[in-house]
């Protein structure tokens, strides 16, 4: 919308305390015209960033908490 540079950051968190970030290239051609395109490509950074270290995620939101009916509460 303004243009600016969209970089993608990686948080990893150190045994020792404390965080190291890694930054990657600002990504080219983006947003494009296709949003779901644009949204899969950013959704595929954070996963290639978990798969390396799961132990690292960590989810803090309750994503799916209404669930419709008859889906069953999974927290």
């Amino acid at each position: 919308m303004t243009g600016a540079a969209v970089v993608p950051y990686l948080p990893m968190r150190l045994a020792g305390g404390g965080y190291q970030i890694r930054l990657l290239p600002a990504l080219r051609d983006f947003p494009g015209t296709d949003r779901l395109a644009d949204m899969t490509r950013v959704i595929r950074i954070i996963e290639d960033h978990v798969a390396t270290e799961p132990s690292q995620y960590l989810w803090i939101r309750p994503r799916f908490e209404k669930r419709p009916a008859p889906l069953p509460d999974i927290y």
